[in-house]
């Protein structure tokens, strides 16, 4: 609450600020300040959102506010005139959901990056990306909170995937109208996870502390294309799933020493097609304990977990791939295939014939890089939070991308 308040005082100075006047043109950056809400409805993914909760009615609405502050760029850099000049920054927002009882009231601290699909003069139509992590949740609970499959920890991952119309006003106010999908999960550190979805529409009103005059025409940045062979190798721990339906006589939902390792190890090609972009492909190899592992009650209502096999832990597959490049920054999605996985095991999710990763990796000047990723399956259930570092050699040194 100190933290929002002092956003909020923020706000409210803004107009107030020093009206020393510095170009944009001669500056790195400049500041705004946003507040903004939103509404709209809750998607029907699960059976406790659906109304099997303690209301007995499904949870239909979500309303929202969000308050940012935020850097503009101003040509400085090629990375963003390639991205028509998009701004970044950190945020907060807070989520009133239906059946706040059983659900909570998630508060969100995140960062954003709108990005530019068409600018004209004082008229854009943008996209905007939120990652972060939402508190303040009601987690399930076998005895306290038994209805709650939706939500596993009192703390989250936020990603928000949403576009816009910004008009600027008087060089200096932004409004904007648009829509946009929220998800919350906890990558499944722990069970039950199925998560929630949202759609709505949202207004902001953003203030610049500079006048906003960003040049209209933006000289043409050149395709640097370039090729790179990437090294990868993840980590990432999750908990052995027991359905209490399944299991009543268990006491616990999984046992707290019951971690299962997994580690990852994945060669891709890649071919920078603009400064924007890479796509390309490569293989994955997959260990994990998880794979064959089984559970059974003791007399005294605990799980005992016992781990399978060691050759049936080894999963081989090939994936397709694409990183959106924010200078230094990139947003990575990949769609896999299994070649090879252990037989015999009973686990649905191991019967899935495709893997996705979706996730963060910053690359250092000296072409290390470092990142996590939600490694999963069905494109919507989390297996397990990947954190991995990597390295990239360039192909083609004297075509490699300018980042700067």
């Amino acid at each position: 609450m100190r933290h929002t308040f002092a956003a909020a005082l923020l706000i409210v100075a803004a107009p107030f600020a020093s009206k020393a006047q510095t170009p944009v043109a001669d500056a790195k950056y400049n500041h705004i300040v946003s507040v903004g809400a939103g509404r709209g409805k809750i998607l029907q993914t699960n059976d406790f959102i659906s109304g099997t909760n303690g209301t007995g009615s499904p949870m239909t609405n979500q309303a929202s506010a969000r308050l940012a502050f935020g850097w503009q760029t101003t040509g400085k850099k090629e990375w963003e005139i390639a991205h028509r000049l998009p701004s970044f920054g950190i945020g907060v927002s807070t989520t009133w959901l239906d059946n706040k009882e059983e659900i909570g009231h998630p508060f969100s601290v995140f960062g954003f990056y709108d990005g530019v699909f068409w600018r004209h003069e004082a008229n854009a139509l943008r996209y905007n990306i939120e990652m972060g992590l939402a508190m303040h949740w009601k987690r399930y609970d076998r005895e306290s909170n038994p209805n709650n499959i939706a939500i596993g920890t009192r703390t989250t991952v936020h990603i928000s995937l949403g576009v816009e119309y910004a008009y600027t006003l008087a060089d200096r106010w932004v409004f904007s109208l648009g829509a946009g999908v929220t998800h919350f999960s906890n990558g499944g550190l722990r069970k039950p996870n199925k998560g929630m979805n949202m759609f709505g529409g949202q207004a902001r009103v953003a203030y610049l502390l500079r006048d906003n005059k960003l040049p209209h025409d933006l000289p043409t940045v050149p395709k640097r294309k370039a090729n790179e062979i990437d090294i990868t190798v993840g980590y990432g721990v999750r908990r052995y799933e027991v359905s209490p339906w399944d299991h009543p006589e268990v006491k616990w939902q999984y046992d707290p020493r019951a971690i299962y390792n997994a580690i990852t190890l994945q060669a891709a090609f890649l071919h920078s097609y603009s400064t924007k972009g890479k796509y390309g492909g490569g293989i994955s190899a997959l260990y994990d304990d998880y794979l064959g592992s089984t559970t059974q009650a003791s007399e005294e209502g605990r799980m005992i977990v016992g781990h399978g096999p060691m050759r049936k832990r080894f999963a081989l597959g090939i994936f397709a791939a694409h990183e959106f490049c924010i200078s230094r920054l990139g947003i990575v999605t990949q769609m896999g295939y299994y070649l090879h996985r252990p037989s015999g095991i009973e686990e649905k999710q191991q019967k899935e014939p495709l893997f996705q990763r979706a996730g963060l990796k910053y690359t250092f000047p000296c072409n290390i890089h470092a990142g996590l990723n939600i490694y999963a399956h069905r494109l919507s259930v989390a297996d397990f939070i990947e954190w991995n570092v990597g390295y990239s050699l360039p192909l083609n040194r004297n075509k490699s991308h300018t980042l700067n």
